[in-house]
């Protein structure tokens, strides 16, 4: 059974594709959620999450660069050989935490390119755990998590770093574009603490 604010919800029902039990009702900040689950093998289970409030993202700003990367060669149809040409993008996002209690963090890079390259999320923030798993890496996403313990109340910049190489040597540098999806999310106490276990 699904509660919100103490107000019983419609059932959840069982999806077969995510294998999870899903509801419609959508999760608003600072809403109090709790999950009951009864099972006649395991009993009863219950747990109860306050979703956190958004923080808010101070500025956004991007940067680029085109270099020659002398470990990579490619060989030419014609037998003439060149050093690969990359391009390293930087996304800097820069918040602020609130320093009137704990908070928990989240930062997603989704819509993976196309063409191969990396993505790389090295900040000092994200080491802050050395003897856990920070970072989750999937088919579609990367993902890393942190707290405020080192920031608290204070603005801070995260710079996630994407390292490709241009399809060609000969390709110009003014003409190679990409979409990339970076999100910072705020996520509770509870479930940072599950990511971590």
């Amino acid at each position: 059974s699904l509660t919100v604010n103490g107000k019983p919800q419609p059932d959840m029902t069982f999806d077969e594709v995510s294998q999870q039990f899903v509801s419609n009702y959508v999760a608003r900040s600072g809403d109090k959620i709790q999950i009951t689950a009864a099972s006649q093998k395991y009993g009863v289970a219950d747990g109860c999450v306050e979703v956190p409030y958004a923080v808010n993202i101070d500025t956004i700003t991007t940067s680029h660069r085109v270099f020659v990367n002398h470990n990579s060669i490619i060989a030419g149809s014609d037998g003439n050989w060149g050093y690969m040409k990359y391009i390293e993008i930087k996304y800097n996002i820069t918040f602020t935490d609130p320093d009137s209690e704990r908070n928990f963090y989240m930062l997603e890079v989704i819509n993976k390119p196309q063409i191969l390259g990396d993505i790389i999320m090295d900040d000092p923030i994200f080491s802050e755990h050395q003897n856990v798993l920070d970072i989750i890496l999937s088919n579609s996403d990367w993902i890393n998590f942190f707290s405020d313990e080192s920031i608290s109340g204070n603005k801070r910049t995260l710079t996630v770093r994407h390292t490709m190489p241009l399809p060609s040597a000969n390709m110009p540098d003014d003409v190679y574009h990409d979409v990339v999806n970076i999100r910072l999310h705020s996520i509770s106490e509870s479930y940072y603490k599950y990511l971590l276990s």
